[in-house]
Protein backbone atom coordinates (compact mmCIF):
# COMPACT_ATOMS: atom_id res chain seq x y z
CA UNK A 1 0.00 0.00 0.00
CA UNK A 2 1.26 3.48 -0.85
CA UNK A 3 1.40 6.31 1.64
CA UNK A 4 -1.44 8.77 1.72
CA UNK A 5 -0.66 12.22 0.46
CA UNK A 6 -0.88 14.82 3.16
CA UNK A 7 -2.26 18.15 2.12
CA UNK A 8 -1.85 20.36 5.12
CA UNK A 9 -0.82 23.94 5.74
CA UNK A 10 1.61 23.98 2.79
CA UNK A 11 -1.05 22.78 0.37
CA UNK A 12 -3.60 25.24 1.65
CA UNK A 13 -6.22 22.71 2.70
CA UNK A 14 -7.08 21.52 6.17
CA UNK A 15 -4.88 21.75 9.23
CA UNK A 16 -1.22 20.80 9.23
CA UNK A 17 -0.77 17.03 9.40
CA UNK A 18 -4.39 16.33 8.44
CA UNK A 19 -4.85 13.89 5.58
CA UNK A 20 -7.54 14.52 3.03
CA UNK A 21 -8.26 12.84 -0.29
CA UNK A 22 -6.77 14.72 -3.22
CA UNK A 23 -9.49 15.12 -5.85
CA UNK A 24 -8.30 14.67 -9.43
CA UNK A 25 -10.05 15.52 -12.70
CA UNK A 26 -8.78 13.48 -15.66
CA UNK A 27 -9.07 15.04 -19.12
CA UNK A 28 -8.48 12.30 -21.67
CA UNK A 29 -10.55 11.08 -24.62
CA UNK A 30 -9.48 7.42 -24.29
CA UNK A 31 -12.03 5.72 -22.00
CA UNK A 32 -9.91 2.63 -21.13
CA UNK A 33 -7.26 4.98 -19.72
CA UNK A 34 -9.86 6.41 -17.31
CA UNK A 35 -10.08 3.04 -15.55
CA UNK A 36 -6.32 2.60 -15.58
CA UNK A 37 -5.92 5.88 -13.72
CA UNK A 38 -8.70 5.01 -11.28
CA UNK A 39 -6.76 1.82 -10.51
CA UNK A 40 -3.64 3.85 -9.70
CA UNK A 41 -5.29 6.68 -7.74
CA UNK A 42 -7.21 4.80 -5.08
CA UNK A 43 -8.47 5.91 -1.66
CA UNK A 44 -5.50 4.05 -0.16
CA UNK A 45 -3.14 6.47 -1.93
CA UNK A 46 -5.02 9.49 -0.60
CA UNK A 47 -5.90 10.46 -4.19
CA UNK A 48 -8.96 9.78 -6.27
CA UNK A 49 -10.22 10.45 -9.79
CA UNK A 50 -13.50 12.23 -9.01
CA UNK A 51 -14.47 12.87 -12.63
CA UNK A 52 -13.33 12.53 -16.21
CA UNK A 53 -13.74 14.80 -19.20
CA UNK A 54 -13.16 13.82 -22.81
CA UNK A 55 -12.40 17.28 -24.16
CA UNK A 56 -11.45 20.82 -23.19
CA UNK A 57 -15.04 22.04 -23.09
CA UNK A 58 -16.09 19.36 -20.60
CA UNK A 59 -13.00 19.99 -18.50
CA UNK A 60 -13.55 23.73 -18.26
CA UNK A 61 -17.23 23.22 -17.39
CA UNK A 62 -16.40 20.63 -14.70
CA UNK A 63 -13.71 22.42 -12.74
CA UNK A 64 -15.92 25.02 -11.05
CA UNK A 65 -18.56 22.62 -9.69
CA UNK A 66 -16.07 19.86 -8.80
CA UNK A 67 -13.32 22.01 -7.29
CA UNK A 68 -10.63 19.38 -7.94
CA UNK A 69 -7.20 19.73 -6.37
CA UNK A 70 -5.48 18.66 -9.57
CA UNK A 71 -6.22 18.26 -13.28
CA UNK A 72 -4.41 15.74 -15.48
CA UNK A 73 -4.65 16.73 -19.15
CA UNK A 74 -3.74 14.50 -22.11
CA UNK A 75 -1.96 16.47 -24.84
CA UNK A 76 -3.82 14.45 -27.50
CA UNK A 77 -7.34 15.71 -26.88
CA UNK A 78 -7.86 16.92 -30.42
CA UNK A 79 -6.63 15.36 -33.60
CA UNK A 80 -6.80 16.99 -37.03
CA UNK A 81 -9.81 15.78 -38.97
CA UNK A 82 -12.32 16.30 -36.17
CA UNK A 83 -14.07 18.98 -38.19
CA UNK A 84 -17.48 20.22 -37.17
CA UNK A 85 -16.79 20.29 -33.46
CA UNK A 86 -17.50 23.47 -31.51
CA UNK A 87 -14.40 25.64 -31.10
CA UNK A 88 -13.65 24.66 -27.48
CA UNK A 89 -13.71 20.99 -28.43
CA UNK A 90 -11.00 21.75 -30.94
CA UNK A 91 -8.58 22.60 -28.16
CA UNK A 92 -5.63 20.30 -27.85
CA UNK A 93 -4.41 19.32 -24.41
CA UNK A 94 -1.80 22.06 -24.24
CA UNK A 95 -4.36 24.75 -25.07
CA UNK A 96 -6.83 23.25 -22.60
CA UNK A 97 -4.16 23.32 -19.90
CA UNK A 98 -3.34 26.94 -20.78
CA UNK A 99 -6.97 27.97 -20.34
CA UNK A 100 -7.27 26.09 -17.06
CA UNK A 101 -4.07 27.77 -15.79
CA UNK A 102 -5.42 31.21 -16.80
CA UNK A 103 -8.78 30.65 -15.07
CA UNK A 104 -7.50 28.73 -12.04
CA UNK A 105 -3.95 29.94 -11.32
CA UNK A 106 -3.59 27.90 -8.11
CA UNK A 107 -4.74 24.62 -9.66
CA UNK A 108 -2.26 21.75 -9.98
CA UNK A 109 -2.10 20.86 -13.67
CA UNK A 110 -0.04 18.03 -15.12
CA UNK A 111 0.23 17.22 -18.82
CA UNK A 112 0.10 13.57 -19.88
CA UNK A 113 1.08 12.03 -23.20
CA UNK A 114 1.65 8.63 -24.72
CA UNK A 115 5.17 9.61 -25.77
CA UNK A 116 7.86 11.34 -23.74
CA UNK A 117 8.78 14.24 -26.05
CA UNK A 118 10.93 17.15 -24.94
CA UNK A 119 8.42 19.56 -26.53
CA UNK A 120 5.79 18.46 -23.98
CA UNK A 121 8.18 19.14 -21.09
CA UNK A 122 8.89 22.59 -22.56
CA UNK A 123 5.20 23.32 -23.10
CA UNK A 124 4.32 22.34 -19.53
CA UNK A 125 7.13 24.42 -18.09
CA UNK A 126 6.41 27.37 -20.38
CA UNK A 127 2.77 27.45 -19.29
CA UNK A 128 3.67 27.29 -15.62
CA UNK A 129 2.15 23.85 -15.23
CA UNK A 130 3.21 21.50 -12.46
CA UNK A 131 4.76 18.89 -14.67
CA UNK A 132 4.60 16.47 -17.55
CA UNK A 133 4.42 12.70 -17.34
CA UNK A 134 4.51 10.08 -20.07
CA UNK A 135 1.62 7.65 -19.58
CA UNK A 136 3.96 4.66 -19.42
CA UNK A 137 5.40 6.14 -16.20
CA UNK A 138 2.09 6.71 -14.43
CA UNK A 139 2.20 3.53 -12.38
CA UNK A 140 5.62 4.46 -10.97
CA UNK A 141 5.63 8.26 -10.79
CA UNK A 142 2.17 9.83 -10.76
CA UNK A 143 1.43 9.68 -7.04
CA UNK A 144 4.76 11.23 -6.11
CA UNK A 145 4.45 13.92 -8.80
CA UNK A 146 0.94 14.82 -7.65
CA UNK A 147 1.91 14.90 -3.97
CA UNK A 148 4.94 17.10 -4.65
CA UNK A 149 2.92 19.38 -6.90
CA UNK A 150 0.12 19.79 -4.37
CA UNK A 151 2.54 20.73 -1.60
CA UNK A 152 4.73 22.97 -3.81
CA UNK A 153 2.04 24.69 -5.86
CA UNK A 154 2.11 27.88 -3.86
CA UNK A 155 5.87 28.16 -4.39
CA UNK A 156 5.47 27.76 -8.14
CA UNK A 157 8.26 25.21 -8.57
CA UNK A 158 8.10 23.02 -11.66
CA UNK A 159 8.25 19.26 -11.12
CA UNK A 160 8.94 17.14 -14.19
CA UNK A 161 8.46 13.38 -14.29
Amino acid sequence: MREQAEVGAEGGRGMAGETETVKVLLVDRFAPFHQCLRDVLTPETGMEVVATAEDGEQALASIGPLAPDAVLVDVGLFRPGQAGLPELRRLNGVETARLIRARYPGMVIILLATEDHEEYHRAAKGLGLDGFLAKRRIQDDLIQLLAESITRRRGGRFVSG
